[in-house]
C-alpha cells in the first residue's frame, strides 16, 4: 500500500504545475482610459435574473442632490465564463459595451455575537451551500465576530480550508444572560467590568450626536453585544479597503438587540465604509429557533444598511437554498456607470442616489459615491468586433490561427443567457480538470456482455501527458475478478516516469491503451470513463456542436438547468476504429445556472454498427468541496456481422457496464492571500 501511495504521489507531483490556476488578463486590447467616477449597479426582473441591454439613457444618477451625466454603462459579466460570454455579446453587439470579472472576492462573515447558540449549525449549511455556488476560482474568505487581534484571514479557492473555518463558528448570543456578555468580551480581549464609556465612545461613530444620551438607558450587556457586533463589521471592511477591485460581504447575523432600537444608530456611516471598500453588503437574518423568546432581534438597522450599501437583506429560511437563490443573481452581473464628474477636491464619499426608467426592473446600488483607483481590478474588457468576425468562432482564449466557423446555425440569434450558460460551463470544466488532476478515486467498475462479466477495481486519476493541451483519464487497474494485478508498478513508471516529455502523442495514446487493458466486449472504446462527456464543452470542442437550452428544474435539491448539445461538424470526435466512421455525439448537460457546477450528463453515440447510451451522476463531497462522479453506466447494442460467404444473419448484442467511485483523495494546490486584523476598539484593524 505504500508502495502505491509513493507511485500515485510521483504521478500527482508530475501534473502539479499544469494544475495551478490560470487568470485571463486580457482578451484582445488595453482596456480605455479608466473612468473618473464608476457607479456599480444591479438590475434584476421580476423572476430575479440580471437584466441586460441597459444603456447611459435608461438611468438617473443623483450626486450631491444634483443630477450628473451618465457617460456610459459598461455590462460587467462576474464569475464563471464571464470573460468569453463578455467578448461574444461584445463581438455581436458593437453599439454596447462588455467588461467581465472572471474572479471574484467574497468575504462571509458570522456574527457570532448575535447568533443564537445552537443556530450556527444553520448558518454553517447555508453558508456551505452559497460556497457551492461559487466558481471554483472565486476567492472567499470565512471571517468571525468577535474578532481576535491579528487574525489572519485568508482569501483562497481551496474550499476544503474555508469550509474548516465555517466550522469554527459557534453562537454566543443566550438572551438576556449576563454570562454571554462575558463570553463575548473574553474572546474580544476586553473587560466587561471597565466603566460604560469605552463602548459608548464606540457606538457614538454611528449615532446621531442629538441621540447619544440614549446610550443611558441600553443595559451595558447590550451596549457591549452592539459595539463588538458592529466594530467586528466595521474592521473588516476597513481590512478590504487595500484589497483592488469590487467585494462581496455576506453577513450572517442573529439582529441586534431590541433595546438597541433606542439608540438611533446611523445605518449611513456603515454604508459610507462599504463604498470606500468598493463592497456591497449581504445580510441574512437568522431567526432564532428558540421558542420561548424574551427578546425579538432588530433587524432593521442592518437591513438598512444593506440596501444603502448596494446589497439587500433576506432571511434565512428553512430551505437555505431559497433564500440563497434570492440574491446570487446579483454577484453574476452588474452595470459600471460612468458619470461625468471631476474627482479632485471632493470628499472620500458623497450621497449617491441612482434610479432607472426602465420599468418592472429592479435596481440595486450604493447611496455613497466613493472614488476608486483600481488599476488592476480584475476586470477583462471585451475585445472590439472586427468586420466579419465571426460571433461564435472559437472561444477567445484559443489562438487567433485556431478558430473555426461555429457548428451552430443559430449563433447569431443566440440569447446572451445561453452564452453565459455555455461559457461558464467551459470554464468550470477547465478548472474542474485542474482541481480534479489532483484527486485519485476508487473505482469499482462492473462489465457485463451476455454470460460473462468482469469486476475491476481501480485507482482513477486525470492526467495531462507531458507537453499535451488537454487532460485524459487514466485508470489504473490493481485488481480483476479478486486477483491483483503484479506488474502494476513497472507499468507506471514506464508509462510516466522513463517516457521522454517529447513524446506526448506517444504518452497519450499508451494512456489510452492502458486505461482499455481489460475491457470486455466486441466494441473497443476509451470513452468509458466519468469524465469523457466534459470534453463537449472544452473550448477546443465546443465550436462543433449545435447547442440548446432545455428544462429548468432541481436534482437533489439543486437548481439545474438543463443544455442539449447535439454534433454536427464531420469528421467526429468518436471514430469506429473498424471501418474508421464517424460515430455523432448527442446528449444533455444539467449544471448550476449560476456556478456552471456540472451534476449530469447523458450522451449518446450511434452509427450503422453499435448504439451507445454513456450517463454519469454527480455528488457534492463535503470534503473536497466539488461535484464527484459518483455513478456511471454504460449500455450498447451492436451489430455482430457474419464471416463473408456465411449465410447466418447478423446478430444482435448487448452490452452494459456500471461503476461506483469511493474514496476521493487529493493531493494540495491553493492559491491564497492572506492579511492579518489589528484589534481595535473590539472591532479590529486589518
Amino acid at each position: 500500500m505504500h508502495r502505491r501511495s509513493a507511485v500515485l504521489l510521483a504521478i500527482a507531483l508530475a501534473v502539479l504545475v499544469a494544475a495551478l490556476p490560470l487568470h485571463i488578463r486580457a482578451l484582445a486590447q488595453d482596456p480605455p482610459v479608466a473612468p473618473r467616477l464608476t457607479i456599480d449597479v444591479v438590475v434584476v426582473d421580476r423572476d430575479n435574473r440580471a437584466v441586460d441591454a441597459l444603456g447611459p439613457a435608461d438611468f438617473r444618477v443623483t450626486l450631491d442632490g444634483r443630477v450628473v451625466s451618465v457617460t456610459s454603462a459598461l455590462r460587467v459579466l462576474r464569475g464563471p465564463g464571464a470573460a468569453e460570454a463578455a467578448a461574444l455579446q461584445g463581438a455581436r453587439d458593437g453599439t454596447r459595451s462588455f467588461a467581465a470579472e472572471p474572479v471574484r472576492t467574497v468575504l462571509i462573515i458570522i456574527d457570532q455575537t448575535l447568533v443564537e447558540r445552537g443556530d450556527e449549525a444553520r448558518i454553517v449549511q447555508a453558508a456551505r451551500m452559497l460556497l457551492d455556488r461559487l466558481g471554483l476560482d472565486d476567492r472567499v474568505a470565512i471571517g468571525h465576530v468577535p474578532v481576535a487581534a491579528r487574525t489572519p484571514v485568508t482569501f483562497t479557492t481551496d474550499r476544503p480550508s474555508a469550509y474548516a473555518a465555517l466550522r469554527a463558528a459557534s453562537g454566543q448570543a443566550i438572551p438576556g444572560a449576563a454570562e454571554a456578555v462575558q463570553e463575548v468580551a473574553d474572546k474580544a480581549a476586553v473587560d466587561p467590568s471597565r466603566d460604560r464609556g469605552e463602548a459608548e465612545r464606540i457606538l457614538e461613530h454611528v449615532l446621531p450626536p442629538r441621540e447619544a444620551e440614549a446610550l443611558a438607558s441600553v443595559p451595558f450587556e447590550d451596549l457591549e453585544r452592539v459595539r463588538v457586533s458592529l466594530g467586528g463589521l466595521q474592521g473588516y471592511l476597513r481590512g478590504l479597503e487595500p484589497i483592488p477591485g469590487r467585494k462581496t460581504v455576506i453577513l450572517f447575523t442573529g439582529g441586534l438587540p431590541s433595546t438597541s432600537r433606542t439608540l438611533g444608530i446611523r445605518s449611513d456611516e456603515v454604508a459610507r465604509m462599504a463604498a470606500r471598500a468598493h463592497a456591497a453588503v449581504y445580510v441574512i437574518g437568522v431567526p432564532r429557533s428558540r421558542a420561548d423568546r424574551r427578546e425579538v432581534p432588530d433587524f432593521s438597522v442592518l437591513e438598512a444598511f444593506a440596501v444603502k450599501s448596494g446589497g439587500t437583506f433576506n432571511t434565512l429560511d428553512r430551505d437555505a437554498n431559497k433564500t440563497i437563490e434570492r440574491f446570487v443573481p446579483d454577484l453574476s452581473a452588474c452595470y459600471a456607470l460612468s458619470v461625468d464628474v471631476a474627482p479632485g477636491g471632493q470628499a472620500p464619499t458623497r450621497p449617491l442616489k441612482v434610479e432607472t426608467t426602465r420599468r418592472g426592473v429592479t435596481l440595486h446600488a450604493s447611496s455613497w459615491a466613493a472614488m476608486h483607483d483600481d488599476p488592476a481590478d480584475g476586470v477583462v474588457w471585451a475585445p472590439t468586433p472586427s468586420a466579419g468576425a465571426s460571433p461564435d468562432a472559437a472561444p477567445p482564449r484559443a489562438p487567433v490561427g485556431n478558430r473555426r466557423a461555429p457548428a451552430d446555425e443559430t449563433a447569431r440569434a443566440r440569447s446572451p443567457e445561453l452564452d453565459l450558460a455555455l461559457s461558464r460551463l467551459t470554464d468550470y470544466v477547465e478548472a474542474y480538470q485542474r482541481a480534479f488532476s489532483i484527486v485519485v478515486a476508487e473505482e469499482l467498475y462492473q462489465q457485463n456482455v451476455d454470460n460473462t462479466s468482469t469486476k475491476l477495481r481501480s485507482d482513477l486519476l486525470l492526467i495531462r501527458p507531458a507537453n499535451g493541451q488537454s487532460w485524459t483519464s487514466f485508470r489504473d487497474v490493481y485488481e480483476v475478478n479478486g486477483a491483483r494485478v503484479r506488474d502494476r508498478d513497472e507499468r507506471l513508471r514506464r508509462l510516466f516516469i522513463e517516457r521522454p516529455p517529447s513524446d506526448a502523442i506517444a504518452q497519450l495514446q499508451a494512456i489510452k491503451d492502458e486505461s482499455t487493458r481489460y475491457n470486455i466486449g466486441p466494441i473497443q472504446r476509451d470513452l468509458n470513463v466519468p469524465l469523457y462527456p466534459l470534453c463537449v464543452v472544452a473550448s477546443e470542442n465546443r465550436w462543433r456542436f449545435q447547442f440548446t437550452p432545455g428544462r429548468r428544474g432541481e436534482s437533489g435539491g439543486q437548481p439545474v438547468w438543463r443544455v442539449e448539445y447535439e454534433e454536427k461538424v464531420r469528421p467526429t470526435i468518436i471514430r469506429n476504429p473498424r471501418t474508421s466512421g464517424d460515430v455523432p455525439m448527442k446528449g444533455w448537460f444539467e449544471a448550476d445556472p449560476v456556478s456552471g457546477a456540472i451534476v449530469e450528463t447523458h450522451m449518446e453515440a450511434e452509427d450503422r454498427e453499435v448504439k451507445g447510451t454513456f450517463s454519469v451522476k454527480y455528488k457534492r463531497d463535503a470534503t473536497l468541496g466539488l461535484w464527484l462522479p459518483s455513478e456511471m453506466k454504460e449500455d450498447y447494442t451492436f451489430v455482430v456481422s457474419p464471416p463473408i460467404g456465411a449465410r447466418s444473419l447478423p446478430l444482435v448484442g448487448r452490452m452494459g457496464a456500471r461503476a461506483t467511485y469511493t474514496n476521493f483523495r487529493r493531493f494540495q494546490v491553493t492559491t491564497e492571500e492572506k492579511v492579518k486584523i489589528e484589534k481595535e476598539g473590539g472591532g479590529g484593524r486589518w
